[in-house]
């Protein structure tokens, strides 16, 4: 009975996913026709959706309630600065028809849609996320249908709501946006089989799963982002910094910071001026029995990812000093399973590392790295650009954040150079296919429009005259 019972659920989920890629396709057989002004228009939809105040105080409220994640300042402040961050990139970047033409190689370059996107969005931050998602999808005269996190059903129900009513009201097909409302497992796979790419955000199960499902993968990889902070900068902006990244929704950024490998000479400085900033440094007694609430089996404690200070102390029994406390600070000794605060951690919480000589401090960094969050990001505070380079040099991460506060700037800022997006690609070094920023180009194909050039044909001498004086023979 009960494997008779599985078998009707799946036949049922595999037959409501196909009814929603048969009208995303149908959608997304009209978007492909729309002019770069009517798709310019779509993507301002969505956005719009989401950015009205009243829309994202009621997503912020609703994600909260459903997931007890995050804080409902911050949480409107994401949705509605990532649409901001959206539309600065997306408003004028040609996605239609001819978008660059080369003299020089005679190459004329056409943008064309991809088809139908499934996404995979997490519970973390739903309704950032599927706005983020569907305005880089929607820019290619895409269709998109997102697989989200059961935890945050409601909301994502909600986010999409709103999205659908604005494409509507523009005259554009609603089901351009859809989500499957009996999200499950099954469902996800058989939704990333039946389109044609998937961009995924989330647990490591669900980029290894899309990973073997057949289309073309954009995915992130685990976040555990370390900071090395050198004696020339100024701690006290420092501080400010890692204390705005490391707090911001009360840490459910992968982004944000995770590590602090700090220079001896102002390790206890550095402590100082965060303490002032609202965190708290744990006696070691104090840390283990952190550790032990937030990996009571292993594993990180949901009910711990993404909640205050205050919460994570309740749970794991400490005691809060009577002006309370924003973050806690482990000093760590160690890298590695035996060293828990050397992973991802998805909440208020800090470790920290003592370094020498900078080479050490790189070999840190490696080293954390290399046991969690190879490809994703790190960090520098430094008046020194020659030890950022250095670290760029050698750490294999996709992007190195120098001097800024960490989790507000990978995926996009007002005060840097990186597109906006909700996908941090890791590279091949956590088994992404790109090592960047994915962005709506991701979800373009390309036609490449070749005209006659002159013909020049180089010498012998052109291509090995120097190789061959180097090496004769």
């Amino acid at each position: 009975m009960v494997a008779m019972t599985t078998a009707l659920n799946i036949e049922r989920e595999a037959s409501d996913v196909a009814e929603h890629v048969s009208r995303a396709r149908a959608a997304q057989s009209i978007a492909r026709k729309f002019t770069q002004r009517e798709v310019d228009d779509v993507v301002r939809a969505v956005g719009w959706a989401c950015y009205r105040h009243e829309h994202a105080q009621r997503l912020a409220e609703q994600s909260i309630r459903e997931t007890g994640m995050g804080n409902e300042p911050d949480r409107i402040n994401k949705v509605r600065r990532k649409a901001l961050m959206m539309m600065r990139d997306l408003a004028d970047a040609p996605s239609v028809g001819v978008v660059s033409f080369n003299e020089a190689t005679g190459i004329t370059k056409l943008a064309k849609p991809v088809g139908v996107v499934a996404a995979l969005c997490p519970s973390t931050h739903p309704a950032t996320d599927l706005m983020a998602k569907a305005m880089m999808v929607l820019k290619g005269r895409n269709a998109m249908v997102a697989s989200v996190s059961p935890g945050a059903i409601e909301t994502s129900e909600m986010a999409c709501g709103y999205i659908r009513a604005e494409l509507e009201r523009i005259g554009a097909p609603a089901d351009l946006l859809q989500i499957l409302h009996h999200p499950s497992k099954a469902g996800a796979v058989e939704l990333m089989a039946s389109c044609d790419v998937i961009a995924v955000t989330g647990s490591a199960n669900n980029v290894r799963a899309a990973s073997v499902s057949g289309p073309p993968v954009y995915a992130g990889g685990a976040g555990n982002v370390p900071i090395v902070i050198e004696p020339s900068t100024e701690l006290t902006r420092v501080a400010a910094d890692i204390a705005r990244g490391k707090t911001f929704d009360f840490g459910t950024a992968c982004s944000s910071e995770s590590e602090l490998v700090i220079h001896h000479s102002i390790y206890a400085e550095m402590l100082e001026k965060l303490v002032l900033q609202g965190g708290l440094v744990l006696s070691p007694a104090d840390a283990t029995r952190l550790a032990d609430a937030l990996w009571p089996s292993g594993r990180i404690n949901p009910k711990l990812v993404g909640r205050s200070a205050e919460v994570i102390a309740r749970e794991a029994g400490i005691t809060l000093p009577p002006e309370g406390a924003r973050f806690f600070i482990v000093e760590e000794r160690g890298v590695g399973p035996d060293y828990r605060f050397s992973g991802e951690k998805l909440s208020v919480v800090l470790a920290a590392y003592r370094y020498s000589q900078f080479d050490q401090a790189m070999s840190t960094v490696r080293e954390i790295l290399a046991h969690q969050g190879t490809g994703h990001s790190c960090g520098i505070h430094t008046a020194d650009l020659e030890h950022a380079r250095q670290l760029a040099e050698c750490a294999d991460v996709a992007r190195v954040i120098v001097n800024q506060a960490q989790g507000p700037a990978e995926a996009g800022s007002f005060t840097n150079g990186l597109p906006a997006t909700m996908i941090l690609g890791c590279g091949t070094w956590a088994g992404n296919s790109t090592s960047g920023n994915v962005t709506y180009e991701h979800f373009l194909n390309y036609t490449h429009m070749a005209e006659p050039l002159p013909e020049r044909i180089p010498t012998k001498d052109e291509l090995w005259g120097d190789y061959l004086r180097r090496y004769p023979g």
